[in-house]
């Protein structure tokens, strides 16, 4: 039997124990005997023992079935439907391609936004259409803060961030996947 079970059966023992000594040193009182307040006491300390150790046998039986169980429930006993656990093993096993393709190529970084590689390179501005700050070859990788949703200068900009933390604007069709607005 589990130790934190015994704890609690001796726990109620000693609760119902004392419940019973106080009964039988003061009684319910006899019929027709107004015991007062001390009989509403004794009354009301024996139904809290009662019902507290009650409490703690119940919570004390459901720990242990719970931590005697010990066999995880499989998929199928869990009720899924068989629907459900097709596509489960398709998405798993589209993680692993994509996990075995990212292994493969020996970069662990995430292909995002870069500069449009067919570029000799881009100006990186200090604000759009604003002096410029530096010349950004195609396909340096770039982090896309934000975008304009409204023309400036004739075109859409970008605010991006490169991996050595220079920051600027360039113009948003430079930008391969072009960004959302």
């Amino acid at each position: 039997m589990h130790p934190l079970l015994i704890v609690l059966l001796l726990v109620l023992v000693v609760a119902l124990l004392f419940a019973t000594v106080l009964l039988a040193r003061n009684g319910w009182g006899e019929p027709g005997e107004d015991v007062g307040d001390a009989g509403a006491r004794r009354t009301l300390i024996l139904g809290v023992a009662l019902i507290t150790g009650l409490n703690l046998v119940l919570a004390a039986t459901a720990l242990y079935v719970a931590q005697s169980s010990g066999d995880p429930v499989s998929v199928s006993e869990a009720g899924l439907s068989p629907d459900v656990q097709r596509r489960m093993d398709d998405l798993e096993a589209r993680l692993a391609d994509a996990e075995r393709a990212l292994n493969r190529s020996g970069d662990s970084k995430v292909a995002g936004p870069k500069i449009d590689p067919t570029l000799r390179e881009a100006t990186l501005r200090a604000k759009p259409a604003g002096e410029a700050l530096t010349k950004l070859a195609g396909g340096t990788p770039v982090d896309v803060l934000f975008c304009l949703d409204k023309r400036e200068a004739g075109q859409y900009w970008c605010e991006v961030r490169t991996a050595g933390g220079d920051t600027g604007w360039v113009p948003r069709p430079l930008i391969r996947p072009t960004p959302e607005l």
